[in-house]
């Protein structure tokens, strides 16, 4: 047993990670349990650099089936069929390392501008202003001047959708991992190991 307040040492060194929020036990499970299918907001919040987007709006019925729309209407996710009825309040979780530049077969398009891009190594994190919204993400390029209008996508395994009211993760039909997608927690943690 091993205790640590720093999720990238959980996540190098941890076969099993407990996870605890004011002495309560929130999850169990392995790095890619907590990862790709955390229990609530708290757990995705835990983990990741930058951390996780997090985007409040409601799920709609639309063309094509269900469909999430943030709270001022600017980003809109194709989702399927829907977990709850349409008007239900949720938050939508997008991880900066899942993301990617540019409209993307088969991927969520969300269109905004440029707000900031700052160096990360040999990465950059640049964040895109969608509406009110501002959503990070982890890119090679990012070699758009400030203000310039960019598409980013979000692969339909990797969304998180949580409960409005309670911040429970609601399951996506299709939400699971893909082998083509990015953002292990092994690579979020820089490869760390022991």
């Amino acid at each position: 047993l091993y205790v640590t307040h720093d999720y990238l040492e959980a996540l190098a060194l941890g076969d099993r990670i407990a996870v605890l929020r004011e002495g309560v036990l929130v999850q169990v499970g392995t790095r890619e349990d907590l990862w790709l299918r955390p229990a609530d907001i708290f757990v995705a919040g835990a983990f990741g650099q930058p951390r996780i987007n997090l985007i409040g709006g409601v799920l709609a019925e639309g063309e094509g089936g269900g469909w999430f729309v943030g709270a001022d209407g600017a980003v809109k996710v194709p989702l399927g069929p829907l977990p709850r009825p349409a008007g239900t309040p949720v938050t939508l979780g997008l991880r900066p390392r899942d993301l990617v530049f540019g409209e993307q077969p088969g991927m969520a398009p969300i269109r905004g501008r440029v707000y900031v891009t700052e160096p990360l190594g040999r990465q950059r994190e640049v964040t895109v202003e969608v509406g009110a919204e501002r959503i990070a993400l982890v890119t090679p390029h990012g070699d758009d001047p400030i203000g310039a209008p960019v598409t980013i996508s979000a692969p339909p395994a990797r969304l998180l959708l949580f409960d409005g009211a309670s911040g429970v993760r609601l399951e996506l039909p299709g939400a699971l991992p893909s082998n083509g997608a990015t953002g292990s927690p092994v690579a979020e943690a820089g490869g760390r190991r022991g």
